[in-house]
């Protein structure tokens, strides 16, 4: 029997392929979104803002200051229209943008902490593209695996390693 290193080995991608790898085209990820915010509201303001949630056709932003969201709100049509290039499947899904307050989160370097991109591409959420398919690949893997408690954490573990090769 093979060690599971060995299995896992073939599957598992090179971090540098990883962080390349976009996800598929006419899909979007919320993930994607965050890591590109600097592409679409620029340098300045990728410091003092971050894309928390799409509900309702509106994009809700998360600010440092009122001034960023008037800021922002003053060029909401200009950032759609780039939002809506960057992600087709997003074309006429947003109708406007909204904002919230948080200066705490923003401080210091707790925003570059937390939401560099660096640091999401070796954590996904785990309803991401990349997880969906590391997942997938992991269950035709262990698919000879009876016990289901076994699986589930070989699945874990093989994930894991795929992140953090």
């Amino acid at each position: 029997m093979d060690k599971l290193n060995e299995v896992l080995k073939d599957f598992v991608l090179p971090q540098p392929e990883r962080q390349k790898k976009a996800s598929p085209k006419g899909t979007w990820s919320f993930i994607d979104l965050i890591q590109n915010w600097e592409e679409i509201v620029g340098h300045r303001h990728r410091q003092n803002s971050l894309p928390l949630k799409l509900t309702d056709g509106c994009l809700v932003i998360l600010v440092s200051h009122p001034i960023v969201a008037e800021q922002l709100k003053m060029t909401q049509l200009s950032l759609i229209r780039k939002i809506e290039k960057s992600y087709p499947s997003l074309k006429n899904q947003i109708v406007k943008l909204g904002f919230k307050t948080n200066e705490t989160i923003f401080k210091g370097k707790l925003l570059e902490e937390q939401v560099n991109p660096t640091s999401l591409s070796s954590s996904y959420h785990r309803f991401s593209p990349e997880i969906i398919k590391l997942k997938e690949k992991a269950a035709e893997v262990f698919s000879e695996i009876e016990d289901e408690e076994i699986k589930s954490t070989l699945t874990s573990l093989f994930i894991q390693m795929s992140q953090n090769k």
